[in-house]
């Protein structure tokens, strides 16, 4: 008989989702049959289908440890003797003049975002998935199971993922985070089934429900990936005009930017308050916006800084915003009609921007190491910090990283490692 064709390489992780490729082989060691083991794609594929035949060999621990952590997004608090796990170094991060302390910050973040170690533990190197390659790298100094003393340089890790024309140049920490996401997003993608929505060819769909016009747009909505399980939220915007119906936009979103500029404005709830508040857009028209899904992990982003019209340039709102340990939306905020309980918000990182200007400034985070105990990290400096200083960091507090603590899976303790992480 002639030789199996050999499988087809994917190009890309949503490519690999997609294949109906034939049942793997099963090889044979002293006389048993193994299972082939399944990597994170292929784990993916199967939670996307799980009636396809090909994954009735998939260890069943293998599938139900991946929903959890796509579903969940976070890890139980387990306490500090979980077999198999490994707790994340207190490790400083070189800045010898390089301005990299805006990356430095997100990595000693995302490095205590456990579903995202978890996953990353899962992955191999792979030169068509640069971020998830160099993340993986990254959490393994991170993760090697006893406390690391040496500080870390991240240039040479990063390198790959920063433009060349702005390394050395000191960066926003937001936009540097969004686009770590939104990469992290684009490399394991894949889509999602169709929603019950029946839209036309320009993404617009016309339904009537109780005799109402109703136009709605959904961008974004039909893929999916462990980084929108992990950090996604959905946010809705209706626009209501007396005698024409509405007008429904639906959007993704994994970092929410609050404006800090109006005068009202003076803590996280009034940001909060002002960016989903209903408005009136002129004659008989209003906008009202809602969160229809809450992330497992939220970033709130306090906007500092706003374009000058009188200088041309941008500026640095220096103002006093307070926030707290918990967070609650406000039930006024859920979509219209939903049953479901705005989460219960635990802070996890504050990440600060010290200077008055965005380009001139410097970057230091503090983060929850565990339960009860917190760090500040200060490029090579960490110190540990009570919590009442924490929250004492209104003037300089520019990305607040709060973890879903509704079921108890929010511990920053300690973390299952996969089999990739240890090699």
């Amino acid at each position: 008989p002639e030789p199996p064709k050999p499988r087809p390489k994917p190009v890309s992780w949503a490519a690999c989702a997609a294949m109906n490729t034939d049942k793997l082989p099963r090889s044979k060691l002293q006389g048993h049959a193994v299972r082939p083991k399944k990597s994170i794609v292929e784990v993916l594929q199967h939670l996307a289908n799980p009636k396809d035949p090909e994954f009735k060999s998939v260890e069943l621990s293998d599938v139900e440890h991946c929903r959890f952590i796509l579903e969940k997004g976070v890890i139980p608090f387990t306490g500090i003797n979980v077999p198999g796990a490994k707790a994340c170094a207190i490790r400083g991060l070189k800045n010898d003049g390089t301005n990299i302390c805006f990356a430095n910050v997100i990595v000693q973040a995302l490095m205590r975002t456990n579903g995202l170690v978890q996953l990353l533990s899962y992955v191999s190197n792979d030169e068509r998935f640069p971020f998830y390659t160099t993340f993986r790298q990254i959490a393994r100094e991170f993760y090697q199971g006893k406390e690391a003393t040496a500080a870390l340089d991240l240039q040479p890790l990063l390198a790959g993922l920063l433009e060349k024309d702005t390394i050395g140049e000191q960066q926003d920490a937001a936009e540097f985070l969004q686009r770590c996401l939104d990469s992290l997003h684009d490399e394991c993608k894949w889509e999602k089934a169709q929603v019950d929505v029946a839209a036309d060819g320009d993404g617009f769909a016309k339904v009537g429900r109780n005799h109402k016009k109703v136009e709605a747009r959904q961008s974004g909505l039909l893929e999916d990936s462990p980084i929108r399980r992990i950090f996604g939220g959905v946010m809705k915007s209706v626009i209501r005009t007396r005698g024409k119906g509405e007008s429904i936009s639906v959007e993704p979103f994994t970092m929410l930017s609050l404006a800090i500029s109006p005068e009202e404005v003076k803590s996280v709830e009034t940001a909060i308050q002002h960016e989903l508040q209903q408005e009136t857009m002129g004659g008989s028209t209003s906008k009202s916006v809602y969160i229809q899904a809450f992330p497992k992990i939220l970033i709130l982003h306090l906007k500092r800084f706003e374009y000058d019209k009188a200088s041309g340039s941008g500026i640095k709102i220096s103002k006093a915003i307070q926030f707290r340990e918990h967070l609650r939306f406000e039930r006024r905020f859920v979509e219209e009609g939903s049953r479901a309980s705005p989460p219960d918000y635990r802070l996890v990182a504050v990440l600060n921007h010290l200077g008055e200007q965005l380009h001139r400034g410097h970057y230091n985070a503090a983060i929850r190491q565990k339960d009860h105990e917190w760090f500040m990290f200060d490029d090579v400096v960490s110190r540990r910090m009570d919590l009442s200083e924490v929250l004492s960091q209104s003037l300089t507090a520019y990305l607040l990283i709060y973890a879903d603590v509704s079921s108890d899976h929010d511990g920053p303790s300690k973390v299952k490692i996969g089999p990739e992480m240890g090699r």
